[in-house]
């Protein structure tokens, strides 16, 4: 069906008589006669013009104008053209797609809702009985004359992140701002421990200092609702950090990040499964190289007798006369004694840290 359907003049006397120059009742010029030859078809024909225009910029994108609904509706034939602002979740009915017509169209938006699209009897939307326009989200329903389609479905995301992978929502332009300018400096990657040498830490990131994180009232170090993911992921490595590996962020539970404080990191000492490489393995110190986590070593030692290599100080001696020839050791009046030196050393403990910069770690956690 045509949107305008065009508009012809009739009753116009295209043909009148021919002026004989005589003054007969013919060729006699009056309003009567103009009236209905020329301005009666005219007007007509203005008019017939007007109302099709009328009705063909209504079935036009948002021609009908706006009508704001907040419960069930069903729509008129009428409300061709319109946008329909749903305020709250609610169903449309539509008319039965053969009365529509096939130049029916409509605008719906879910203003903060959701709303159920219902067409008539067995009559379908997208080859489905029914189909939901989720929050924030705008979409045209058109009509073939059989059944209805959606076109143009289109939703606003505010998501400073720009987290949503949809395939059928637009962001703000205050959104794409926001990641462009993040981006533009630079973007740390996720749930990675970083050295970072400034003395403030960078937005959405923490210290890793061994405190707590948590839900928003969860009473930990740090609470935010945005937290999750790397709270489930601290999680995942159950007692690495001093975790029980069963905490629940929805139900306030709070955990422990990674204490860098003071530590360097080594790799496992059977990363990835291997067999143990035993580099770390079994140290004194409390330090296990097989267990990711765990933590020992320290800045100071002080040598013992037992982790002293064994060695001897003694001096061997003899006393006796001499037998003339100056060795006492070959005088049988002579005996061997043993000698000791004298003690030496305070015993203090000593530094062992290898040649090291202090930095700060930080990981970035959403």
């Amino acid at each position: 069906m045509a949107i305008y359907t065009p508009q012809s003049i009739s009753g116009y006397n295209s043909s009148p008589p021919s002026d004989d120059g005589t003054q007969s009742s013919d060729n006699e010029v009056t309003w009567s006669k103009h009236k209905t030859k020329l301005g009666d078809p005219i007007k007509t024909l203005a008019e017939g013009i007007n109302t099709q225009l009328v009705s063909a910029f209504g079935k036009v994108f948002y021609g009908g104008g706006e009508t704001t609904k907040s419960s069930n509706y069903t729509v008129a034939v009428g409300d061709r053209g319109k946008l329909i602002n749903c305020t709250s979740n609610l169903t449309l009915a539509f008319p039965e797609a053969a009365t529509a017509g096939g130049d029916f169209f409509v605008i719906v938006y879910a203003n903060g809702a959701n709303v159920v699209i219902d067409p008539n009897g067995s009559e379908t939307v997208n080859g489905s009985a029914t189909i939901t326009v989720t929050s924030g989200t705008s979409v045209v329903l058109v009509c073939n004359g059989t059944s209805w389609k959606t076109i143009l479905s289109v939703s606003l995301l505010d998501e400073d992140d720009m987290s949503s992978n949809s395939a059928t929502q637009a962001p703000t332009q205050q959104s794409v701002k926001a990641y462009v300018d993040d981006a533009s400096g630079y973007k740390l990657p996720l749930y990675v421990p970083l050295p970072w040498s400034g003395s403030t830490k960078p937005s959405n990131c923490l210290w890793l200092n061994g405190t707590s994180i948590g839900d928003v009232g969860s009473g930990a170090d740090t609470e935010d609702a945005d937290a999750e993911g790397y709270y489930n992921f601290i999680v995942a490595a159950g007692a690495t950090y001093g975790n029980l590996g069963t905490e629940d962020f929805g139900s306030g539970d709070t955990l422990n990040v990674p204490d860098m404080c003071g530590r360097v990191i080594a790799g496992k000492d059977n990363m990835g499964g291997i067999s143990s490489k035993n580099r770390l393995t079994d140290q004194s110190g409390g330090l296990d190289g097989d267990v990711l986590g765990d933590t020992g070593g320290s800045e100071q030692t002080t040598p013992t007798e037992s982790t002293t290599a064994s060695h001897d100080h003694s001096i061997r001696s003899y006393s006796g006369t001499s037998s003339g020839n100056g060795n006492i050791a070959n005088n049988s009046s002579s005996t061997l004694q043993t000698e000791s030196t004298e003690n030496a050393g305070g015993g203090n403990a000593f530094n062992i840290v290898q040649p090291t910069i202090i930095q700060n770690y930080i990981v970035r956690y959403k």
